[in-house]
């Protein structure tokens, strides 16, 4: 299967753009985990409040928040990963390469 990037202006097709693309990635996903944290953190809050009455116990314990906070992370990463991937063609690289492919790849355009 042949994937057609519904954005095409920006590839992946040097160094700098994956760069560029891997760092919206990881800044979309650990804005998710530290505002996950902070609703966390918010005894009085609709989020806290509802995990609370899911998990049983009185309060959620530090580690409760900290199994909470990964799962939310990881689950925002596969979903953001998966986007850039429709959108841009994102880690399409990984999926095999070769030799040839590799020595003649363009760092900056």
């Amino acid at each position: 299967m042949h994937i057609i990037p519904l954005i095409r202006p920006i590839g992946t097709d040097t160094f700098f753009n994956s760069f560029i693309l891997n760092s919206f990635c990881l800044a979309i996903t650990s804005t998710v985990a530290v505002e996950m944290r902070g609703f966390l953190d918010e005894k009085k809050g609709y989020i806290y409040t509802y995990l609370n009455k899911i998990i049983p116990g009185k309060d959620l314990s530090e580690g409760q928040k900290l199994i909470i906070t990964f799962v939310t992370a990881l689950v925002s990463a596969f979903i953001v990963y998966n986007l850039f991937y429709l959108l841009f063609g994102f880690g399409t690289g990984m999926l095999g390469v070769s030799s040839d492919k590799i020595k003649n790849h363009v760092y900056i355009k």
